[in-house]
């Protein structure tokens, strides 16, 4: 998938199925969750009312194309931007991945790794978003008979390569690749810009 940034504007609901994670809305997962909602309504649960999706814009920007490098020897993983030729022949496993920037422009819950998920790329050591983690699969974007309900089909890393990364990269032994590099906010007493920065450890 060759691009260097886009948006992702997907909404985000609630998902009913797979409580308390989120999902990215589709007139499928709407249908259904006004369903559960009624269903609940008429066995006793009076007040639960179905929330709207919400607007969610993510924008991102690759920073690197890179490799995970697993030396079975040492049992030792890295991620690395460069890859000797030879270290295939020493016996190491070497996985692509990618360095992304994530701006949120919308502050939901779990947005960032649902927003990737639903790409096909979940952040590397998602438990909950990645392959076969406990939410809803590729953050809800599914292909079904109704086709792609997301439109991003042609996306996505290979299930075999993201099952090989998570043999090497496992949760939770590994923390999740997804790191606050900057933190800003106004004070609220001098209101002057506040900024925090902070190293990415991976």
């Amino acid at each position: 998938w060759e691009t260097t940034g886009g948006d992702i504007r997907l909404p985000l609901q609630r998902d009913h199925r797979h409580p308390p994670f989120m999902r990215v809305a589709t007139p499928r997962s709407e249908e259904e969750a006004r369903r559960a909602v009624k269903d609940l309504q008429t066995h006793g649960f009076r007040k639960l009312v179905k929330k709207n999706p919400k607007p969610s814009h993510t924008e991102f920007r690759i920073l690197a194309r890179e490799w995970l490098i697993y030396e079975p020897v040492k049992n030792m993983v890295r991620i690395s931007q460069y890859c000797r030729d030879s270290e295939e022949k020493e016996g190491l496993v070497r996985l692509p991945v990618t360095r992304v920037v994530l701006i949120p422009h919308t502050g939901r819950t779990h947005q960032l790794r649902v927003h990737m998920a639903a790409l096909g790329f979940p952040i590397l050591g998602d438990p909950a978003y990645g392959l076969y983690g406990e939410a809803s699969p590729s953050g809800g974007c599914s292909n079904n008979d109704d086709g792609d309900e997301c439109g991003a089909s042609a996306l996505g890393a290979p299930i075999d390569l993201q099952l090989e990364l998570q043999t090497h990269w496992p949760s939770p032994q590994k923390p999740m690749c997804l790191h606050a590099a900057v933190l800003g906010m106004m004070h609220p007493i001098t209101q002057k810009a506040v900024l925090w920065g902070s190293t990415t450890p991976f």
